[in-house]
């Protein structure tokens, strides 16, 4: 269908769960000690070398990638490295389930860790 070429390579089923339940499940490595409480000093920037990095991560085990997106009143965390609308990748301890499209959102709780 014209006009969703964006969400061809959704897969399915959908998985829905909380900020923290993402934190809880899938254990976002650390970062830099620096970055201040942008998702508790785990999230890596889109572009320069965290992003290599993150590439280097995704080429051997993309399941363990996820990409933090931000539109309008809504952040989320999603499985896979997507390229458009991010605002930086979260590298996890516990990989994602194989054929599962997971979304992490909980605005309150994701606007306080954005929160300067």
């Amino acid at each position: 269908m014209k006009g969703f070429e964006l969400f061809e390579d959704i897969k399915s089923p959908l998985r829905t769960l909380t900020i923290s339940d993402f934190f809880a499940t899938f254990r976002p490595i650390e970062n830099l000690p620096d970055q201040g409480d942008l998702l508790q000093g785990r999230l890596f920037a889109a572009g320069g070398l965290d992003e290599s990095y993150v590439r280097k991560i995704h080429a051997t085990s993309p399941l363990r990638v996820w990409t933090v997106t931000h539109s309008d009143d809504m952040t989320m965390i999603t499985n896979g490295m997507l390229t458009g609308y991010r605002v930086g990748y979260l590298i996890t301890e516990v990989p994602a389930e194989e054929g599962i499209t997971y979304e992490a959102l909980d605005p309150d709780e994701l606007f306080y860790h954005f929160e300067t």
